[in-house]
């Protein structure tokens, strides 16, 4: 028996070593993949920065009015897509720290949500009608502002992003208890078998562009605020995510 005992241990003992082996290697892969695609996605905006600046420098003179304002456009797509990407890698570097911390304040909803569509109204391309959508009572939550603007702007770069034509929706809503800050948008939405693992690091919804850092930032940013994060999405429709705070009394 105590020979049959020391066997199971030790099969036991070797199973956690194999299992533990096994997930280095695969986070050794994601990691792998992750610092590929960052690669790809620096390159892809700066090439494109570059390239029409040059433009814009060199062809002035014989450009359109249209034309020029085409290349801005482009310019500062490509730009916020880069900033975008470069915030996600800092903060998520920084919210790795075990002494990582957010500091809360109470603010007032329809102050921040109205600072919110302000700033994104001007990204948001002409071929999409921009919504915004206020809630019926004067709430406060309790977050930190640079944060939840922050993940407001990822949900926002990803509706653009994966919605090629009708509308993209921001706005808010309360109940009894919590306040609802949510993106809706009328694109390509998610695949049933995607859904349950968009908040994972490194995890990319098929080709997607991005390094899959957004979203597990999102969520890792609202629960240190003390919200939840959902998705509800179906495919050729489009995708809502939804920001949950306690409402404030």
């Amino acid at each position: 028996v105590v020979g049959l005992l020391f066997l199971v241990d030790d099969m036991v003992r070797r199973q956690a070593e194999i299992d533990a082996a096994f997930r280095k290697e695969e986070e050794s892969v994601l990691k792998s993949s992750f610092l590929a695609s960052m690669g790809h996605e620096i390159r892809t905006p700066l090439n494109a920065i570059a390239g029409f600046s040059k433009l814009l420098v060199e062809m002035n003179d014989s450009l359109e009015e249209e034309e020029k304002s085409q290349y801005n456009e482009i310019i500062t797509a490509n730009t916020q897509q880069l900033l975008s990407l470069i915030d996600n890698v800092i903060s998520t570097s920084e919210e790795q720290s075990k002494d990582f911390k957010l500091d809360l304040s109470e603010k007032d909803v329809d102050t921040l949500m109205e600072e919110l569509y302000m700033t994104h109204s001007v990204i948001v391309p002409d071929r999409l009608k921009f919504i915004y959508s206020k809630g019926c009572e004067s709430d406060r939550v309790r977050v930190n502002r640079s944060s939840l603007l922050q993940v407001v702007s990822n949900l926002m770069n990803n509706a653009v992003k994966f919605t090629e034509s009708g509308s993209i929706t921001l706005g808010w809503t309360e109940d009894e208890d919590h306040v609802v800050i949510f993106v809706e948008d009328t694109g390509c939405g998610i695949s049933e078998d995607m859904i349950s693992h968009v908040f994972e690091k490194y995890v990319k919804a098929g080709m997607s562009e991005g390094a899959g850092l957004g979203l597990p930032l999102c969520r890792r940013l609202v629960g240190l605020m003390g919200g939840e994060i959902k998705v509800k999405s179906e495919p050729g429709v489009g995708s809502r995510f939804e920001v949950i705070f306690p409402r404030l009394r």
